[in-house]
């Protein structure tokens, strides 16, 4: 075994070295597996109940939200509503 003479410390330098290329082939092997890898299946569009349904709670919802940003008599649900100004 060949004698190491250097007495500068590159020791830890070499280390981090082959840490670091471990790392980069890692993650190069990562991507290749990635890529070998069939494409994942096109999604789906919504059913015609699924759409009339979520535009249903949709509609909802936006009518709930402007009956309470009308409402004059209705206590604030939120602690940030909560605050009036006079």
């Amino acid at each position: 075994m060949a004698k190491d003479n250097n007495d500068d410390g590159n020791g830890s330098l070499i280390i981090g070295l082959i840490i670091l290329g471990m790392c980069v082939m890692v993650m190069i092997y990562c991507g290749i597996c990635q890529m070998m890898d069939p494409a994942p299946p096109e999604p789906r569009d919504m059913s015609l109940d699924q759409r009339v349904y979520l535009r249903k709670v949709h509609q909802q919802s936006l009518v709930r939200l402007w009956y309470v940003a009308r409402s004059k008599d209705r206590a604030p649900e939120t602690e940030a509503g909560s605050i009036r100004h006079s």
